[in-house]
């Protein structure tokens, strides 16, 4: 697929030089060595005496942390980087190691931090933000780390647990990574014998060919059969030290550790997953719809993101890049201005290689180095949607760099908020751009299995976290039982419209987010739902949208959610605000049904 895109994309290669020029760059190599040594100085400076520090004296005692950790975050940022574009470089897989205990150790030193400052009364911290102004540019962190103290172990025991965690849960993870990240696939496509990693035999889902698209999701999901005793051995582990963990610090269920880290309301997360769930039905309408326009017997969930009959565009990155900066260039000078950055300064890392993490992600570390983006560009259109989408991270990465350190990631549910919208704006730009009804047939499914795949199947991964910690809770379990139960979940998504290749039954120990970060999932359903609201609001009243979007963005983490939203009139309470963005979905499904009425007509 697309060999001209790929070739074009194989230039497109990121310098890392900004953080370091490599292993051996003394500069690199002083943090390694450094790290540790400011960390026990912080601790010595300020251990035991937070809570009778004035509040200016508290600011600068957080100015200093921040001082301690943004050269680490750096070093642990070009080191993973590293890692995800070369997973089986041995040397690369030491420096992992070894940046994971030295952030032990780090995080092992300041743990006193958090732990002092929650033993702060309500009255005594607020006392504090009203005497410093230097102090109220933490008051948000400052605040949630008073209302979390219920949730702290004692600083011995915290330390105990970090220290296990290295061979314990974070062993497991690793091994998961690097066994999955050594899998290769052989496979004749077209004609010709191929050997692959498993983003690019997932890609094959988009083969025009029925047979290569089942075969490929076959071997896929075999050879993880075949190693189902290690990974399915880590990722009980690892659920199961999830789940012990939530036990020992008295949180209310296993979701409910990601709902306060979060700082949502846990009905306002109830009310996420009930409104998508509801409309699984849209699913299904789809891909009945789907299966009719394939002209197929069957389909199967091999088939459901298969191209449309005339879905043959194939974009070279050049072309990707231009449509992306264009698009952009008409929503916002300033959202244009700061993506090209992330190509002007070589930020973006856009082939496919063989021991190359599949996926995509946007990297950001600290305010001193705006962040990196790693493709697997094939030129497919969902590949420019891709790009647009990682830029926005990049995007709302870089008007965070203001706040302080701790505040500069926004809130999970909220960090998709730009790069969802620029993706939605890329993608209106492919349909005004489409010269024919075939082509928008294809961009509309697209979208929609887009929209499908970060909402309601993230929605499902989400219910099936719920019920495996929940069975967890109450003792072992099978890895039958686990197969048994992720089943359930595809049927309560995709009903009767397609049917079910045996393979599927392991599909939920190929889903890395599930043991890397629990419940993160829910994270991407929020997003995309939020961002479909915003949009319709943007599209009523361009002009006056900008100010407070921007606004929201440039607020990262420095307010809960729901303070955040309201920013643009948003109340994330409001049941109704979700069931608006369900229904742009439907809008979407409705407008595909009538552009195929004439081909789908018996």
């Amino acid at each position: 697929m697309g060999s001209s895109a790929v070739l074009d994309a194989q230039a497109i290669q990121w310098d890392l030089t900004n953080l370091f020029s490599g292993f051996d760059d003394p500069k690199f190599l002083a943090v390694i060595d450094e790290s540790s040594q400011a960390a026990e100085a912080f601790a010595k400076q300020y251990r035991g005496k937070l809570c009778q520090l004035s509040g200016d004296a508290l600011a600068k005692a957080f100015q200093d942390l921040e001082a301690c950790l943004v050269p680490l975050y750096e070093a642990s940022q070009f080191v993973h980087l590293q890692f995800s574009i070369d997973t089986a470089n041995t040397e690369i897989q030491h420096w992992v190691q070894t940046m994971d205990e030295l952030e032990t150790v780090v995080q092992n030193h300041s743990l006193f931090f958090n732990l002092e400052l929650g033993a702060l009364e309500s009255e005594r911290c607020e006392a504090l933000l009203a005497e410093s102004s230097a102090l109220g540019a933490y008051a948000y962190t400052l605040r949630r780390i008073v209302q979390n103290a219920q949730y702290y172990l004692t600083e011995a025991e915290e330390k105990i647990v970090n220290l296990k965690t290295i061979n314990g849960a974070q062993a497991f993870e690793n091994l998961y990574n690097e066994l999955t990240a050594s899998f290769q696939f052989t496979l004749t496509v077209d004609g010709e014998e191929k050997t692959m990693n498993g983003a690019q035999l997932r890609a094959l889902r988009q083969h025009a060919d029925p047979a290569v698209r089942n075969t490929a999701m076959r071997l896929f999901f075999e050879r993880y059969e075949t190693h189902a005793i290690p990974l399915s051995k880590s990722f009980l582990a690892i659920i199961k030290d999830s789940v012990q963990s939530c036990q020992l610090r008295g949180y209310a269920s296993p979701i409910d550790v990601m709902n306060q880290r979060n700082d949502l309301p846990t009905k306002v997360v109830d009310n996420l997953h009930a409104v998508t769930q509801a409309s699984n039905t849209l699913v299904q309408r789809y891909y009945r719809l789907k299966k009719k326009i394939l002209g197929l017997d069957s389909l199967t969930l091999s088939d459901i993101y298969a191209p449309m009959p005339t879905a043959d565009t194939v974009y070279s990155f050049a072309q990707a890049k231009a449509i992306v900066l264009d698009a952009l260039a008409d929503f916002d000078a300033d959202f244009h201005a700061k993506a090209r950055r992330m190509f002007d300064e070589n930020r973006i890392h856009a082939p496919v290689m063989p021991t190359k993490q599949g996926g995509a992600y946007c990297s950001s570390s600290t305010h001193r180095v705006n962040p990196y983006v790693m493709l697997n560009f094939l030129g497919r259109s969902r590949d420019v949607s891709t790009m647009a989408h990682e830029l926005g991270h990049a995007i709302h990465a870089m008007y965070t760099q203001e706040l302080p350190l701790v505040q500069q990631h926004a809130i999970l549910p909220l960090c998709e908020t730009a790069s969802v919208f620029c993706e939605m704006i890329v993608s209106e730009r492919l349909y005004v751009q489409a010269s024919s009804d075939a082509e928008r047939q294809a961009l509309l499914t697209d979208k929609l299995e887009d929209l499908f795949a970060t909402s309601h199947r993230q929605n499902m991964f989400s219910q099936f976290e719920q019920v495996v910690h929940g069975k967890l809770s109450q003792g072992p379990v099978a890895t039958e039982t686990l197969c048994e139960l992720y089943t359930e979940q595809l049927h309560t998504l995709f009903g009767d419209s397609v049917t079910y290749p045996d393979g599927y039954r392991w599909e939920w120990l190929t889903i890395p987010h599930f043991i890397s970060v629990p419940f993160y999932v829910y994270a991407y359903n929020f997003g995309n739902l939020l961002v479909l609201g915003l949009y319709q609001r943007y599209r009523e009243n361009p002009a006056a949208f900008m100010a407070p979007f921007k606004r929201l963005l440039a607020m990262g983490k420095s307010q809960d959610p729901m303070t955040i939203c309201q920013t643009v009139g948003v109340d994330l309470a409001d049941p109704a605000f979700w069931e608006s963005s369900v229904a742009y979905i439907d809008d979407l499904v409705s407008q595909l049904e009538e552009l195929c009425e004439p081909s789908t007509q018996k």
